[in-house]
């Protein structure tokens, strides 16, 4: 009897990569002065599992090296060999060469036989000046041993006592009895497994909240039927408000599905820490701490980079060395916390330093020289988002790790680009906190709906600062247009009508409603005709259903069927702020 392998390849990957995540944190958490031997078994564990797992699939490139991995390992558990730095940034870039290994393998790419070969003899040199070890078992992970338990990619059972121990085993055999086994729900450990987790191809979840969001634009026309409806239709009233709230929970429910805790990214940071601080010849600790908050999947993979600038900022720019640290009275050891929480619908993602601070002095100087202000008397909350801009950069030298004013301007777009915001707080001599706020999911947003020439437009509602009528003291003329006085702050207006219904009737500033909407660190008052209320909106893509349309991320459909614009706040931002600039320029020639 045999089984095609083929359809465990997917599961053997995606727990490979687990396990190397697993070793890769515990490498980087090793303190030699504070040894835990549970951590060394859970690392030859993981050792143990990726070469028995790649030696049933005949991956002898990641059997190789994981063998020579866990024997090294095994040593240093039977404290036969110590596991010093030098030795962890060894074990730390055979990891990388195993998650290369595994991606070609997964993709069905050559091997790069060179760097597997070098790694090896690197983790041979490891084993040179240790004590003997006897040759490892040949089982590869699949039978009992005092080592393990199932190693995580198959269920176990209790070895039969109507047969020897020692009886020989075919192979193909015994995994198609692990793994019919391992779909008989009906034990009770079978069970538990079952219900701790089950993987689901993301394509899956994807349509399903797809489908929960036709779903909800029902539900909105249910509710519109249910305001149309006679109050003396009890039943019916009854009827749609349950169907309302049960929707409510089942959109929770499948947004749920899509949450992924930032320990994914977050795990990724204590290796990049440990390196930089070693090439910048510093000391820095980092704390991690919210790392099971949950946020939409879409948004993971996206942060990485934003996150990762920010640390290489705090450790290179904010943290001393450990000598200045000591002259100020600072310890040796900087620390850099990581920290993340949820509040309302946003989730709150901190990089914390106990470094410097911002220079301020420097930041204002660096951008006068480089006309990005007038006036070097700014406060603290007008001055740290100068840093934020294209190009800009304190920096005296340029280095592989900062210098050449690429980095925070892109943070910034990152962000943007999923409906987030940036925050900096800065205390000279104390720290700095940068801090990113985004929603919990892009799939579905509140959003303000407005009018404007008859049409429906909807605004994200953390865009929007304040809604009020302006009075005729506020409102300003400069050329052709209008300034609005808020707080002895002028901003700039955009008029829906100019951009998108240039032939309807504009009504007078004093006659209309004026959003401020707030971009960045940027401001503008958007100029419509009616608020119509705030409604939670499915966000439909337009390049996928129709295409591009300048100044709208996208579109939803509303409760009488019809579709409205999501705004880009962002783009009408960019066309306000150029088009009065040309006006003042403009106006400055005339004068």
């Amino acid at each position: 009897m045999s089984v095609d392998l083929g359809q465990f390849h997917d599961v053997f990957f995606a727990e490979t990569r687990e396990h190397i995540q697993d070793m890769e944190a515990l490498f980087v958490s090793y303190q030699p002065e504070n040894i835990e031997l549970e951590s060394i078994n859970r690392v030859f564990r993981a050792a143990h599992s990726i070469k028995g797992g790649s030696g049933m699939f005949g991956f002898s490139a990641l059997t190789d090296l994981t063998h020579l991995m866990e024997n090294f390992l095994d040593l240093v558990r039977k404290e036969k060999a110590e596991l010093t730095s030098a030795k962890i940034d060894t074990l730390l870039a055979a990891l990388d060469v195993l998650s290369v290994t595994v991606d070609a393998y997964e993709n069905n790419e050559a091997l790069d036989n060179s760097v597997i070969s070098e790694c090896k003899q690197q983790l041979s040199h490891l084993l040179d000046n240790c004590e003997h070890l006897e040759q490892a078992d040949t089982d590869f992970g699949f039978f009992n041993t005092d080592d393990s338990d199932d190693f995580g990619f198959f269920a176990t059972t209790e070895p039969s006592t109507d047969s020897p121990s020692n009886e020989p085993h075919d192979l193909h055999v015994h995994v198609a009895t692990l793994t019919e086994e391992s779909t008989n729900i009906s034990t009770p450990a079978n069970k538990q497994a079952m219900q701790q987790s089950i993987r689901v191809n993301t394509d899956k979840i994807d349509n399903l909240i797809n489908i929960m969001g036709e779903l909800v634009i029902a539900d909105v026309m249910l509710q519109q039927v249910h305001c149309d409806t006679p109050k003396e239709h009890t039943q019916i009233h009854r009827a749609l408000e349950l169907i309302n709230a049960n929707i409510r929970d089942m959109q929770d429910a499948v947004m749920s599905m899509r949450m992924m805790p930032l320990s994914f990214i977050f795990n990724r940071f204590p290796r990049l820490l440990r390196e930089l601080a070693k090439e910048l010849n510093k000391e820095v600790n980092l704390d991690i701490t919210g790392a099971e908050t949950e946020i939409d999947k879409g948004m993971i993979e996206q942060l990485v980079d934003p996150l990762t600038h920010l640390i290489r900022n705090s450790i290179d720019h904010g943290v001393e060395l450990p000598s200045t640290r000591e002259e100020i009275g600072k310890p040796r050891s900087a620390t850099v916390t990581l920290a993340a929480q949820q509040k309302g619908s946003y989730i709150y993602i901190s990089v914390i330093d106990d470094g410097m601070g911002l220079h301020k002095q420097k930041i204002l100087e660096t951008a006068y020289a480089n006309n990005l202000i007038k006036s070097m008397d700014l406060s603290d909350e007008d001055t740290w988002p100068l840093i934020l801009q294209p190009g800009f950069s304190t920096a005296t030298t340029v280095t592989n790790i900062s210098g050449r004013g690429v980095g925070m301007d892109v943070v910034v777009k990152n962000i943007e680009a999923l409906g987030g915001k940036l925050d900096i707080i800065s205390e000279s001599g104390k720290g700095a906190t940068f801090t990113i706020r985004l929603p919990l999911t892009m799939a579905i947003i509140e959003g303000m709906k407005v009018a404007c020439a008859g049409q429906t437009y909807i605004i994200p509602m953390h865009n929007i600062v304040e809604s009020f009528r302006p009075t005729k003291e506020q409102v300003k003329t400069i050329t052709d247009d209008y300034l609005i006085n808020i707080r002895e702050q002028y901003l700039p207006i955009v008029a829906l009508h100019d951009l998108l219904h240039p032939e309807a009737y504009k009504p007078h500033p004093e006659e209309s409603i004026m959003m401020i909407i707030e971009v960045g660190h940027k401001r503008y008052c958007l100029h419509v005709d009616n608020l119509l209320g705030q409604q939670q909106v499915v966000i439909k893509s337009l390049e996928k259903n129709y295409k591009a349309v300048p100044c709208m991320s996208g579109a939803t459909i509303m409760a009488d069927g019809s579709v409205a614009f999501i705004l880009d706040v962002e783009q009408l931002a960019l066309q306000t702020l150029q088009r009065t600039k040309q006006q003042l320029q403009h106006e400055a020639v005339d004068e």
